[in-house]
């Protein structure tokens, strides 16, 4: 588990205020929490949950108390707290997104799929990603990028 959830569990802290604070959705906070899974926009997740711990009197006395860094939270540790295997940061290794773009494009484009589709996906994929990009550190606001991916792929004006 990460630390941060032991962190939580231990300060009463709930995932809805992580989830409040930061703009990530319910489900993301969920499986960082429960599974370890970290979202792809890592440092901005990293960033913005170690704003919230910061802003928590709770959580910022519990890493006080222990001497840890606020990154320490995203360490995999067992139910007493001592790390599990020999790396100190569960985090996965950055995945490079315009290259995942380029790749998904490809894929399309010699399975067959039509010119103009795959130019709406890469119009699709390019806006999310910028889209992505310019958000402010641990704000989110995924309901207005996904409506206008939706409008991209139907045909309409971004």
């Amino acid at each position: 588990m990460l630390r941060l959830k032991m962190a939580f569990e231990e300060c009463k802290v709930t995932q809805a205020q992580l989830v409040q604070a930061t703009g990530y959705s319910k489900a993301l906070i969920s499986r960082a929490l429960s599974k370890g899974e970290l979202p792809v926009d890592l440092e901005r997740f990293v960033g913005a949950v170690v704003l919230f711990v910061e802003a928590d009197k709770k959580l910022s006395t519990w890493i006080d108390e222990r001497g840890l860094p606020a990154t320490a939270l995203f360490e995999q540790v067992d139910t007493e707290g001592r790390l599990v295997g020999s790396r100190v940061w569960a985090v996965p290794k950055q995945v490079d997104l315009d290259g995942a773009i380029l790749a998904v494009t490809g894929r399309a484009l010699l399975q067959g799929a039509s010119i103009e589709g795959t130019m709406t996906l890469s119009r699709v994929a390019l806006y999310l990603l910028e889209a992505l990009r310019d958000q402010p550190l641990g704000l989110d606001t995924l309901g207005e990028i996904e409506v206008n991916a939706g409008r991209m792929l139907a045909g309409g004006a971004s």
